[in-house]
């Protein structure tokens, strides 16, 4: 994947967050989509998107998306497949279990697609939902990375020309700095936060669940948790300084022998200085899942943190 920059491209982003795609098509797709999806597929107009899950019986997650509505009978899927294309096959196993003579065909076009993502520094630029000549850009929400970006897909030789006619100016960001947003943002990242067997609601994707849309796999669960609990674990975002903790730590107590969670994404803070300061995702208990909270961790006992954000739920 790729950042620019007035608009950004970064040649090993789409690569390294496995960004793909796929398309369900045919007169049962909405129908397929709305009842199996979290999602209120129904209320999408074409052109519009919104980002939804397939889950488990037992709330848990079994693949995420962003999901388009290309024409009135054909939808697109963005999304991570993961580094063994685990996420990819799940979501391919989820939408085979439930067919029962739909119809509808999955067309997998990722292998003939280029995807470029984009961060324009125009408004206007950031308000594009098409292009034409064959490559066709979608417009994300700002909650993912704090700012607009833009999925631009298509063949590559013509992604690479929509991308010289249209953002001339573009230049690279690096993966670092993307990263750094996300964690800012405390967007779940799959394979890092987003594991087999998580819940949507403790990883922060609240957003990926419709209100009031019906019945889908996984539902009475979720709403149990809504109305009369909250997740067992909450996603945090701390702010530590010291020497850099690893994804996989135990976050700990101010006591080091209370263990509060486990830390799922590091990033160094973007111009810091000694003592290195650091931007972390943890999965945390919900007992500790409490702003101002001082944490250390188990691999770098002299490092001090503290939670900043806990992901909503409700």
């Amino acid at each position: 994947m790729k950042f620019f920059r007035p608009v950004v491209l970064v040649p090993s982003l789409v690569s390294s967050f496995h960004w793909s795609s796929l398309s369900l098509v045919g007169p049962d797709a909405r129908d397929f989509l709305h009842r199996l999806s979290t999602l209120d597929v129904k209320s999408l107009k074409v052109g519009e998107g919104a980002p939804g899950c397939f889950l488990t019986p037992q709330g848990k997650l079994r693949a995420s998306f962003q999901l388009w509505r290309d024409a009135a009978e054909s939808y697109f899927f963005e999304f991570d497949a993961g580094q063994n294309q685990d996420w990819k096959n799940q979501l391919l196993a989820f939408l085979d279990q439930y067919t029962f003579g739909e119809k509808m065909t999955v067309v997998d076009q990722s292998g003939d697609l280029e995807c470029l993502w984009l961060f324009p520094s125009r408004e206007e630029d950031a308000r594009t939902t098409w292009i034409e000549s064959g490559s066709k850009v979608y417009a994300q929400t700002d909650s993912e990375f704090g700012r607009p970006w833009l999925t631009l897909w298509g063949p590559k030789n013509l992604v690479l020309e929509t991308l010289k006619e249209k953002f001339p100016a573009a230049s690279e960001l690096s993966i670092e700095e993307v990263d750094r947003w996300r964690i800012q943002q405390m967007r779940p990242r799959v394979g890092f936060e987003l594991t087999e067997g998580a819940s949507p609601l403790e990883v922060g994707l609240r957003k990926f669940i419709a209100d009031q849309k019906g019945c889908y796999p996984g539902q009475e669960v979720i709403e149990k948790v809504l109305s009369i609990g909250s997740p067992a674990r909450r996603l945090v975002r701390i702010e530590a300084e010291g020497s850099a903790p690893q994804k996989g730590d135990r976050v700990l107590g101010q006591d080091l022998k209370t263990e509060l969670g486990t830390i799922t994404s590091v990033a160094l803070e973007s111009g810091s200085s000694v003592p290195s300061r650091f931007q972390i995702l943890a999965l945390v208990k919900k007992t500790f899942a409490k702003v101002d909270e001082s944490v250390r961790f188990s691999s770098s006992q002299e490092t001090t943190g503290a939670i900043m954000q806990i992901a909503p739920y409700e």
